[in-house]
């Protein structure tokens, strides 16, 4: 079967102040279930190290419907909608026990060469292993998120290896909390509701970077923001995304 579903629980270290998953961590269930997938298939990262080889998220879009709480179990399901030679895209839901849908969301994937650090194509011998199932989880287009103005602060830290992932190289969850840690602090009283993110090069371990974030809506406070991760010298973009927000429901502070 193209689909597979697995269940997650929420563990305390995922939850903010009202004890709801946080946004990083609904992300890391998808890549939590992605993971597990290609090991039923006997393409997960064990197999992978062995050839030298490697996927690399290249976007994500995701739209927010609710938040599990903790404690709580959640069912994530996943599949490839499509894999051609040099890409693939992946759906991720992720629903409550009583079957509501809390998370959509849709990726691309590239897939590298481990020891040159190159993008190359996806190898037969993976592609094979999956089945694909056309039906799109969120039916959206893959635009380029905008970038910041340069007139914004920034945030400057250097990658510790506890950011490196088993692909050598910053996980992508670090540099959306990275993102979102940009916010001002009326941010704990909205719930994001989208999430566009864009991931254009690698960030390697003691790396130095810059962070910036910038209001684009017109309310106050916004409920649109820009973000970007740039090299140390701020002119190369090293990750973009776009974030929705909506106010909390009543009775969250």
């Amino acid at each position: 079967m193209a689909r597979f579903n697995t269940r997650l629980s929420l563990r305390t270290t995922e939850v903010d102040r009202q004890l709801l998953a946080t946004p990083v961590a609904l992300l890391g269930m998808f890549q939590e279930a992605a993971v597990r997938q290609a090991e039923q298939l006997g393409r997960g990262p064990r197999w992978l190290h062995r050839q030298g080889l490697g996927w690399a998220i290249a976007h994500t879009r995701a739209r927010f419907l609710g938040a599990p709480g903790w404690p709580g179990e959640v069912l994530v399901t996943t599949w490839a909608s499509q894999m051609n030679r040099f890409l693939s895209r992946r759906e991720f839901l992720i629903e409550d026990p009583a079957g509501q849908l809390l998370v959509a969301g849709s990726s691309l994937w590239a897939f590298m060469d481990m020891h040159r650090r190159k993008m190359i194509g996806i190898p037969q011998r993976v592609r094979a292993a999956y089945r694909v199932d056309p039906a799109r989880a969120l039916e959206t287009v893959f635009t380029r998120p905008r970038s910041p103005s340069a007139r914004q602060p920034v945030t400057r830290r250097v990658v510790g290896e506890r950011h490196i992932d088993f692909n050598g190289h910053a996980n992508n969850l670090d540099m959306l909390g990275w993102m979102l840690e940009q916010l001002p602090a009326e941010a704990g009283r909205r719930r994001l509701r989208e999430v566009n993110i864009r991931y254009q090069q690698e960030i390697l371990c003691d790396q130095e970077i810059a962070i910036r974030s910038e209001p684009a809506g017109n309310e106050r406070p916004s409920l649109l923001w820009r973000h970007g991760i740039y090299r140390g010298g701020e002119q190369t973009p090293l990750a973009l995304a776009e974030t929705s927000w909506q106010p909390a429901p009543a009775g969250e502070t």
